[in-house]
C-alpha cells in the first residue's frame, strides 16, 4: 500500500537549523513503524505558518495541508496522513479525496481508549492546549481522557528533540515526564505524545512507558501510520470507506463548483 506523510511546515522547520537531522531523523522513526509492505513518502508544504497556534493563522497552514493531501490522492496514494498531533485539516482534507485522510490525535485516543482507562495528552506548546481539548470534544472522547486539564504540556527546546534523533534522548524524556507524572497522580494511566516529532523520537530510543511505571506512552505518529494501514486494509477487503451523507462532516463537495470557487480564491484547483 501506498501512504503519503503530509507535515505541516516547509523543508526549512522555522524553529531549528537542524532540520537535515530532524527529517533524517523522523524517517528513522516512521520506517521503522510502518506496517510491512507499506510504501511511504513524505512531504512538506510550499509554504507553512510558525504561529500555526493562532486560528487564523492556523487556517491559513490548513490550506496547504489540504493541498498537499489533493495532490497525494491524484497521484495514487491510499491514504493520506497529517503529521501533527494537532489534527489540522483533517476534517476539510476528508471532505476533498476519497482516500482515508489520518489525524494522528484521533488515532493516539483510539488506540489509548484500548490501552487503558483513562487518557492525558502531554504537548509540547502552551498554545496547543486548547486546540487539543477542541478537538477531542469533536472526536467525542471526552469520557476517556482526565475529567480535569486532559491535556498538558511543557515547552520543547528544540535542541533536546535535535538531541534526542542523534541518539540522546534523556533530556528530552525527562522534560516530559515531568509533566507526564502529573497527569499520572491524577488519574491518567495511559499518556499519548501531542508532538508529531517528539513522539517517533521516544519510539527510536525504545521509550514506550513512563519509567518506573506501567503507564505506556503512546507515540502518534505510530499510532497514524497504523491506523493508516487498517482503513487501507479494510477498504480492499471489505469496501469500508467513509461517509458520503449529507449529514455527516465529509460531504463530496461538488466537483465544478469547487474548482470554480478555488479558482476565485486564487487557489490551484484540482491536481490532474
Amino acid at each position: 500500500m501506498r501512504i503519503w506523510w503530509q507535515d505541516i511546515f516547509t523543508e526549512e522547520v522555522p524553529f531549528t537549523d537542524r532540520s537535515p537531522v530532524l527529517w533524517e531523523g523522523m524517517l528513522r522513526a516512521l520506517l521503522k513503524v510502518r506496517p510491512e509492505g507499506m510504501e511511504l513518502d513524505c512531504g512538506r508544504l510550499d509554504k507553512s505558518s510558525p504561529l500555526n497556534w493562532y486560528p487564523y493563522l492556523e487556517m491559513l497552514n490548513d490550506v496547504y495541508i489540504v493541498k498537499g493531501v489533493m495532490e497525494a490522492a491524484a497521484r495514487g496514494y491510499e491514504a493520506a496522513v497529517i503529521g501533527c498531533s494537532c489534527d489540522p485539516a483533517v476534517v476539510e482534507a476528508r471532505g476533498m479525496v476519497d482516500i482515508p485522510v489520518i489525524g494522528l490525535l484521533e488515532s493516539s485516543l483510539a488506540v489509548a481508549g484500548m490501552l487503558g482507562r483513562k487518557a492525558a495528552v502531554v504537548t509540547v506548546w502552551d498554545g496547543y492546549v486548547p486546540i487539543i481539548e477542541r478537538r477531542i470534544k469533536l472526536y467525542g472522547y471526552g469520557d476517556k481522557v482526565l475529567g480535569q486539564r486532559p491535556v498538558r504540556h511543557f515547552p520543547l527546546d528544540w535542541g533536546e528533540l535535535i538531541e534526542a534523533f542523534s541518539g540522546r534522548p534523556e533530556a528530552l524524556i525527562q522534560r516530559f515526564e515531568e509533566v507526564a507524572r502529573d497527569c499520572i497522580a491524577d488519574g491518567a494511566d495511559v499518556v499519548i505524545v501531542g508532538c508529531a516529532y517528539a513522539g517517533p523520537a521516544f519510539t527510536l530510543a525504545g521509550y514506550n512507558r513512563v519509567t518506573g511505571t506501567e503507564v505506556p506512552v503512546v507515540d502518534c505518529a505510530a499510532a497514524g501510520l497504523q491506523m493508516a494501514a487498517a482503513l487501507v486494509t479494510l477498504e480492499k477487503t471489505c469496501g469500508l470507506k467513509k461517509s458520503r451523507h449529507p449529514f455527516s462532516l465529509y460531504g463530496r463537495a461538488p466537483r465544478k463548483r469547487a474548482e470554480a470557487i478555488l479558482q476565485e480564491f486564487g487557489l490551484a484547483g484540482f491536481p490532474r
